[in-house]
């Protein structure tokens, strides 16, 4: 497992990761980038603060490189039996990954 590291997501970027996407509750289809797409793989922790600070950085999480608000979360490598899309037991996602 890798060390942890902070990473600054947008608003889409933690609600997804807190609540999933919902088109029916959001009332919107799903942004493109989606969100959460470059952190694949990765298992998301709140960071010191969920306090948002404004920021031009394209988001670590999906990409967009509109400017807003970015949180900072703390990220860690899943382990290779625990699928990282919603934190249980995957053997799909286990049998994806090489030693």
């Amino acid at each position: 497992m890798s060390a942890p590291l902070e990473v600054d997501i947008c608003a889409d970027c933690l609600y997804t990761d807190a609540n999933g996407w919902d088109e029916y509750n959001t009332g919107r289809p799903l942004p493109h980038p989606a969100p959460l797409n470059r952190l694949r793989g990765f298992l998301i922790g709140s960071g010191p603060d969920l306090e948002p600070h404004f920021s031009w950085s394209p988001c670590d999480g999906c990409g967009c490189t509109l400017g807003g608000d970015r949180y900072a979360v703390t990220i860690v490598e899943a382990p290779h039996n625990v699928c990282a899309i919603d934190d249980t037991t995957c053997p799909e996602c286990s049998a994806e990954v090489t030693a």
